[in-house]
């Protein structure tokens, strides 16, 4: 085989593989979405959510859903008056910028791109893209307070059509960079509001914010070069101990995977600072439970903090280097 055809094997998703396998079906009629099949076959269970969401959004049992673009992801069931009707309801909205929930421009995008390919649409795909980036930027306030991390292949129980063309890709990682830049851009005023929840001795709604919600995105954003490292080492002195007992582990969860976001290096230059703060603040706080806990923070911050920190900042460079070789 040549190269060429030894690397589309490889790049092959598994559903591909299944399907020539076993012939269960066409594409087109698969009841549960690809991600759930592959999650079927790999760990044997569903979540029952899913299913009857991707039951009640197939064209066995769509009937009239109140999502007007429901029926047009089904459009080749429909008759040619009645897809006109919906495609012409679907795009008024698209332009006129209804679509604000990510999922659903999305899959609108998909539909379009769809639709334009098979000539029933009369817009071309460039633009279908252009417009859903005009739509996509008049529309950041609220996407950055709803996107995910990463955007999977499938919502709603239908999986997002032309997922894979380099248009929907497109679309996609405009959306995921417009709406990071967003926050990023917000990340000084995120910031002061967790200093505020610390102050407060708020721990619940500072660990939601740092490291489960998807409102922010925090905990692949380098927020912590973007807090002042005075205010943050002032409030860790004032703090409760059972609130900085408890706040440990949600910093260090930031910095616990094998292999570190690169956006956090940027985090390094404010945990070295921080711990000279500790350092000079150590001498004072001797024979006190204050100090017991500075010195528990400092070998923390030091070997689960700035010790992974250097290393991806370090394994980061030697990448760039040999990108420049080769």
């Amino acid at each position: 085989r040549t190269a060429e055809e030894e690397k589309k094997e490889f790049t092959r998703k598994p559903l591909d593989l299944l399907f020539e396998k076993y012939s269960l079906t066409s594409r087109e009629g698969l009841l549960l979405t690809e991600k759930m099949w592959i999650e079927l076959f790999n760990f044997g269970i569903l979540e029952q959510e899913e299913i009857t969401e991707s039951f009640d959004n197939s064209k066995y049992f769509v009937v009239e859903s109140p999502k007007e673009w429901i029926p047009l992801w089904h459009y080749h069931e429909l008759e040619d008056d009645d897809f006109k009707e919906r495609l012409k309801l679907v795009v008024n909205n698209f332009n006129n910028n209804e679509y604000k929930e990510h999922e659903v421009l999305l899959h609108v995008v998909g539909i379009l791109l769809r639709l334009s390919k098979l000539k029933l649409y009369d817009k071309s795909s460039i633009e279908i893209v252009n417009k859903a980036k005009d739509n996509i930027d008049k529309n950041l306030e609220i996407l950055e307070k709803n996107i995910h991390k990463d955007l999977e292949y499938s919502s709603f129980g239908l999986g997002y059509m032309e997922a894979e063309t380099d248009e929907l890709i497109e679309v996609k990682d405009y959306l995921l960079y417009k709406t990071h830049e967003s926050i990023n851009n917000n990340l000084e005023d995120i910031g002061i509001e967790l200093i505020d929840l610390l102050n407060d001795n708020n721990y619940e709604e500072f660990k939601n914010e740092l490291s489960e919600s998807f409102v922010n995105n925090l905990q692949e954003l380098p927020i912590f070069s973007k807090i002042d490292v005075g205010s943050f080492f002032n409030t860790i002195l004032n703090i409760k101990h059972s609130t900085l007992r408890r706040i440990l582990p949600t910093i260090e969860k930031r910095y616990s995977q094998a292999t570190i976001n690169e956006l956090l290096v940027d985090e390094l230059e404010f945990w070295h600072e921080f711990e000279k703060l500790l350092d000079k603040e150590l001498p004072k706080r001797e024979k006190t439970l204050k100090g017991v806990w500075l010195n528990i923070l400092k070998d923390r911050v030091k070997g689960k903090i700035i010790d992974k920190l250097q290393k991806a900042k370090d394994n980061k460079a030697l990448n760039q280097t040999d990108e420049t070789v080769g």
